[in-house]
């Protein structure tokens, strides 16, 4: 039986959880091992603490709570650190992650800026928005909480897949494009807005490719 959850749900238990929200911020700057996470260094702008307080099994319950939430995604392996002759995975936040929570965004803008980059860079998109592409671009960045109102699944085979992100599927994502109403417009505008140039911060680990976009 494939589990259910919503947008709201989903938005909800990242803002609440502080280490959720950490462990994606970290993987949003770069792909990372579960070794990285539970012995994290000092990443800028991010509170250290919460991991001093989380056991290693905690840790590695969440990252599996987030790949199961399709929130992380499997990048690559690398060599393991502590098992020899063995690998382990990279882990990378997905662009799935960004568009339930703007508020994962406002904390790492500019690995938001990055993803929605390449998410309007894909043919698929330059084809669905034409000449809009652009001052959506322009919008989406400057405004997640748009975003977020603003995105739907609109790939794959329209049976049991369908909304399917990990192994939850969300039951309330629309399957067409659905322009917010003027309330949810005005509220999303309340925000103030992210700047629309920057750079991705990078902490030091390994060369990580590109964000998978879905």
């Amino acid at each position: 039986m494939v589990p259910v959850t919503t947008v709201r749900a989903m938005r909800r238990d990242i803002a609440r959880s502080q280490l959720r929200l950490n462990i994606l911020r970290i993987c949003a700057r770069g792909a990372r091992t579960i070794h990285d996470l539970i012995h994290a260094p000092d990443y800028p702008g991010i509170r250290m603490s919460i991991f001093s307080l989380q056991s290693e099994i905690n840790v590695s319950v969440e990252l599996g709570e987030c790949k199961a939430r399709g929130l992380l995604v499997r990048v690559g392996e690398v060599p393991d650190p502590v098992a020899a002759g063995g690998h382990t995975e990279l882990l990378r936040t997905s662009l799935l992650a960004f568009l339930l929570s703007p508020e994962l965004c406002r904390a790492e803008p500019a690995a938001y800026r990055h993803y929605l980059r390449a998410w309007f860079a894909s043919p698929a998109v330059r084809e669905a928005l034409g000449a809009d592409r652009e001052p959506t671009l322009m919008l989406f960045t400057a405004f997640p909480e748009l975003a977020h109102r603003a995105f739907y699944f609109g790939d794959g085979d329209p049976g049991a897949g369908r909304r399917r992100f990990g192994r939850y599927h969300i039951v309330d994502l629309p399957t067409a494009p659905r322009p917010p109403g003027l309330r949810e417009l005005l509220s999303a505008l309340m925000h103030a807005p992210l700047a629309i140039t920057g750079r991705v911060r990078r902490v030091p680990g390994p060369r990580t490719p590109a964000p998978a976009a879905r």
